[in-house]
């Protein structure tokens, strides 16, 4: 099977015109994670409300930057949004497993922002369910990892007999003598 792809060249060997799509990609990408955070941040009672015109316009900017140094917009603003983190380095399935379920609560509560602010009851809904379905899936993580932690302490012998144990055997060896009553 061959390779049809072409060999990476080194970066001097980089046009001015791929530098500069670089460059304006790299700014949308920049402007764009800028504005989105600063809108969540505000949604949520944060934030600087007053900035988002000015970043709005910088990303404006940013794309006809791009616009005219690649020919075309990004088509890649779904990547450059992405706030998912890659759990596959973890080596623990528990860490593993909370990752994903803290994902899964993430996605449902941007998602009953988005829904709200839409006034979309269904969408906010099924948001809600994705959010409580992340909850026990952390919780099923929680507990794989008490298991894990558990199963990796070393078995206890008993110690012998407890306090209980050690006084009911006193008392059992207190000689037993009837009184009579009168």
């Amino acid at each position: 099977m061959t390779d049809d792809r072409e060999p990476p060249r080194l970066a001097a060997a980089n046009t001015d015109a791929e530098i500069a799509r670089k460059r304006a990609a790299d700014r949308v990408e920049y402007q764009l994670r800028e504005l989105m955070a600063n809108m969540l941040r505000v949604a949520r009672g944060a934030g600087q409300p007053a900035d988002i015109v000015h970043q709005a316009a910088q990303l404006m900017e940013a794309f006809d930057e791009h616009f005219k140094s690649a020919g075309h917009y990004p088509w890649n603003i779904g990547e450059m949004l992405s706030w998912r983190r890659q759990h596959d380095s973890l080596s623990d399935q528990a860490d593993r497993m909370e990752a994903s379920a803290t994902d899964q609560i993430i996605a449902g509560a941007l998602q009953v922002v988005a829904s709200r602010l839409l006034n979309q009851r269904s969408q906010e809904t099924k948001a809600g369910g994705d959010i409580e379905m992340g909850i026990r899936d952390r919780l099923d993580a929680r507990e794989v990892r008490r298991e894990a932690r558990a199963a990796a302490l070393p078995k206890r012998k008993p110690k012998g007999e407890g306090i209980h144990e050690a006084a009911q055997r006193a008392i059992d060896a207190i000689p037993y003598r009837p009184t009579r009553r009168r």
